[in-house]
């Protein structure tokens, strides 16, 4: 191999090629030519620091670098933009694997498969949207991890409930003011047992009013000049309200980046597997990845569209003549995907087939 040397000239378009395996406490950098391996080395995890190295020990190279998406979000990437390094976020699960990086799994390894795939140019990087609709979208996503918070605390006080041989009044699908009074003035013999249920209805009371005003927050950003046109039209759709619409357009982002309805299929999670050979085709199951937030809500609003829209309940009654109810509302999924992709490309309402 070629003994690497510092302070390389660069020149008629050289190219280096940086794999980033990031980390809280340091980075593993492989570095890479067209021709040959130069090096793994640590590094501060510092966008600035590691572009500071790389100019100056590379001077006139085109520097290219890839790292795989997870929790540091994209700051780092619009760092390295910023610094002048032509960077790429991967999803992990993108990057081809030999048997050893299978096996074998360590920051170095992880920074050289990402540095050799992004030199064989092999992967694509995801789509990074603009700073204000990432605002957006954490704060909905935010709403989504509150109910979840308060479903759990929910949770708990049923199964003290239960413990104590209490029998649990119904209380719907929402927990109103008033149930959660009626909670308060239960008869509970323990002074312990009191107590624990205390802590949890006034855990439920802040975690209600703090969904309140995310939810507050939603809803005046989906009333602003950008957002009012899209999300009258995806509300226009059976079984799409205004939260789902939002979740629906701050995941989304940006239509026209699936120049076909296949794409944005995939990206929700919605298209079947298949394993199909010799002219015989089969398909299975919905892919296992895809985007959780949009999938629940497409597959949510499925259930009341084959209650409401004439066409969709009779295809979706048709179905389930040849299989399971879950497996047919998930074609009838598909289709309002196609008319949210159709909406949001042509800025009209939605149409029934019975119209």
């Amino acid at each position: 191999m070629k003994h690497y040397q510092s302070n390389r000239k660069g020149g008629n378009n050289q190219v280096l090629y940086v794999g980033i395996d990031v980390a809280k406490s340091i980075w593993s950098v492989t570095l890479l030519t067209e021709e040959m391996e130069i090096k793994t080395i640590p590094s501060a995890p510092s966008p600035k620091k590691l572009s500071e190295y790389l100019k100056r020990e590379f001077e006139g190279y085109d520097i290219y670098s890839v790292y795989e998406a997870g929790y540091c979000g994209f700051w780092i990437h619009k760092e390295l933009l910023r610094y002048g390094i032509k960077n790429i976020i991967v999803n992990p699960a993108d990057v081809p694997k030999g048997d050893k990086e299978k096996k074998t799994k360590t920051d170095r390894i992880d920074s050289r498969t990402l540095a050799y795939t992004l030199r064989s140019q092999l992967i694509n990087g995801i789509y990074v949207p603009e700073e204000e609709m990432i605002t957006e979208r954490n704060l909905v996503r935010l709403r989504a991890t509150e109910v979840k918070d308060q479903t759990r605390i929910e949770n708990r006080i049923k199964s003290l409930l239960n413990f104590l041989g209490i029998e649990v009044i119904d209380a719907g699908k929402s927990w109103s003011k008033g149930y959660i009074e009626k909670l308060s003035k239960l008869e509970i013999k323990g002074k312990e047992d009191r107590f624990k249920l205390d802590i949890f209805i006034e855990e439920l009371k802040q975690k209600k009013a703090t969904l309140l005003k995310v939810t507050r927050e939603i809803r005046a950003i989906s009333k602003s000049e950008k957002h009012k046109e899209d999300i009258k039209n995806l509300t226009s759709i059976p079984g799409i309200g205004l939260l789902g619409a939002m979740v629906i357009m701050t995941e989304i982002c940006d239509i026209n980046r699936f120049c076909r309805f296949d794409y944005l299929n995939n990206y929700a999670g919605l298209l079947p597997t298949e394993h199909s050979s010799g002219g015989i085709e089969k398909k299975g199951h919905i892919m296992p990845r895809g985007n959780k937030q949009i999938k629940n809500v497409i597959i949510e609003a499925a259930w009341v569209a084959v209650r409401t829209d004439t066409v969709l309940k009779h295809k979706f009654e048709e179905l389930k003549k040849r299989m399971k109810a879950t497996k047919a509302i998930i074609i009838i999924s598909r289709k309002l995907l196609s008319s949210i992709y159709h909406i949001m490309k042509t800025k009209e309402p939605y149409k029934s087939l019975a119209a």
